[in-house]
């Protein structure tokens, strides 16, 4: 439920009163010290806590992980839809929330690395940010740190502010960012402040924003005009912000190190949220200048939520590490933008048919032709392989699927970041490029695996090939066997896509050598339909 929110600016703080009841969290009692242990999945979410004064939602470090991939979801963590379904399931607690976000929405990636994972460009960037920033509006955010990864967007800052724009009623949320000397007219439009301060129940939150000196020289752009060290701004700016709040925090955009730097130099802080770049990290609270400032972090890809708890009485602050995992089911508001909005921008940008691609690195002359191409003098294995889920891989991607609480919404195939697993050749020239031309290399067939056959066939075809062709031939395919410490398998399911899979269970599946040996005794007689043929 939000019910008002009146905003109050004062020397270069923005200060909003809110009746807030949206999410929250917490965790039994942290420790002292540095924390070792890792969160079990299964852990009771805010055990022995009694209600909280305020609570304080964070997420960051999504790097693009909007959603976890729909292959694996029973065993994944993460994802918009799920983090709102929580939000909404500790609403009903009517715990007083602000929820914040470190930053680092997309991947800053920029260059595509053939057969490893597909990385978004600019433009599928903007519309993930697009995307992102409804949603994080529709959880009620209130402060986006900016980070790297959010200037990754067409047109950098600008385009980023062009979003920020479109999102309103309410416009939240917006940029907050205290050490980055950002162009004045982007604080006028109201789309940036220094510092934020919003009343959460009976406490006033203030906020600032940090981008900490790892990530300095990765802020390069017109609209930033410099970047200034944060024990420097923060010497500045702490005194005005204690008096208009009575808790701190701190969104460092940076790593557990210079957190701690800030703690110790600045020990009336409450709360510094850092990176980290692991995607599963610590579950509890790492607690500095006895006990008075706790130092947090959720890791990357957006598996993670943190929460924090402020307390009147007792322990004053108790943090809860939230796994989104399929306890929370997927928000269908989220669900709707992520399975309609955002697939019908990927459709416009033709972002499959304009995928980057490279030569294949064995030779520019080897072309993909198709697991039809193979059925010829591989009947058997081609039979085996039409009945496997790899044959139909680009079917699941254009209908959907739904199975065992499996579900990948229809109209996935114009999603490159799917394709490139779902179909044949997709980083290579002349591989998969969703045109009608390449429909030939639907689904995940022979050649990603053995490679090209274009060279293969054309001398198996020869019936003047020499001994010496014919070897050549069977050198530009790949038949070592695969083990489960050596395997291409894992170029797809790897463990963001598919963090349960077994190989030695799994290949069985998919293992032909059987009837491979068959085609072998069946070559002699093709030759010579081959040869009648011609």
């Amino acid at each position: 439920m939000y019910i008002r929110s009146i905003g109050i600016a004062f020397a270069g703080i923005v200060a909003t009163a809110v009746a807030c009841v949206v999410c929250s969290g917490g965790n039994p009692t942290p420790p002292q010290g540095k924390p070792t242990a890792k969160l079990d999945q299964r852990l009771e979410l805010f055990r022995d806590w009694p209600k909280p004064d305020a609570v304080i939602v964070f997420s960051g470090q999504q790097w693009g992980y909007l959603e976890p991939c729909g292959c694996s979801p029973e065993f994944q963590k993460g994802g918009l839809a799920r983090r709102m379904t929580f939000i909404r399931s500790l609403s009903q607690r009517q715990w007083p929330t602000l929820c914040l976000d470190l930053g680092g929405v997309l991947d800053n990636h920029s260059r595509q690395t053939a057969h490893i994972k597909f990385v978004a460009g600019a433009e599928q960037a903007g519309a993930k940010m697009e995307v992102a920033l409804l949603a994080m509006q529709r959880m009620r955010y209130t402060v986006l740190n900016i980070a790297p990864e959010d200037i990754a967007v067409r047109n950098g800052f600008v385009g980023l502010m062009g979003m920020l724009i479109n999102v309103d009623r309410p416009a939240e949320p917006r940029v907050v960012s205290l050490n980055l000397d950002i162009t004045e007219d982007w604080h006028k439009e109201k789309l940036v402040y220094p510092a934020f301060v919003r009343q959460v129940g009976n406490t006033r939150v203030g906020v600032v924003g940090l981008v900490g000196d790892k990530h300095k020289d990765q802020m390069a752009d017109p609209e930033i005009r410099r970047w200034m060290p944060p024990a420097d701004v923060l010497q500045q700016k702490l005194p005005e912000l204690k008096q208009a709040s009575d808790l701190q925090v701190v969104l460092l955009y940076g790593p557990i190190s210079e957190a701690q730097a800030l703690a110790a130099k600045f020990p009336d802080l409450d709360v510094i949220i850092h990176t980290y770049d692991a995607d599963e990290p610590t579950s509890n609270a790492e607690w500095a200048n006895n006990g008075k400032t706790m130092l947090v972090t959720i890791g990357a890809q957006g598996k993670y939520t943190g929460a924090i708890g402020v307390f009147s009485q007792g322990e004053r602050m108790r943090y809860q590490l939230v796994p989104l995992d399929d306890r929370f089911e997927h928000d269908k508001e989220i669900r709707k933008l992520l399975d309609e909005d955002l697939i019908e921008k990927y459709r416009e940008l033709k972002l499959v048919e304009n995928a980057p691609r490279v030569p294949y690195p064995d030779g520019p002359q080897l072309r993909f032709l198709g697991s039809d191409a193979c059925k010829q003098c591989h009947p058997n294995v081609f039979k085996f392989w039409k009945g496997t889920r790899h044959a139909h891989a680009l079917e699941t991607l254009v209908n959907g699927h739904e199975e065992q609480g499996k579900r990948i919404a229809p109209g996935k195939h114009v999603n490159p970041e799917c394709v490139s697993c779902h179909t044949t050749g997709f980083f290579y020239t002349g591989g998969y490029d969703g045109l009608p031309n390449t429909a030939h290399l639907n689904g995940n067939g022979c050649e990603n695996c053995h490679g090209p056959g274009s060279e293969h066939v054309k001398i198996y075809l020869n019936l003047d090939a020499t001994d010496e062709d014919r070897a050549r031939a069977r050198r530009l395919v790949r038949t070592k066997p695969q083990t489960k410490d050596h395997n291409l398998c894992e170029r797809c399911h790897d463990h963001d896509n598919d963090p349960g899979f077994d190989f030695d269970e799994r290949w069985a599946d998919v293992e032909h050598g059987e009837p491979a040996g068959e085609d072998e005794k069946l070559w002699p007689a093709i030759r010579e339909m081959i040869r009648g043929a011609k």
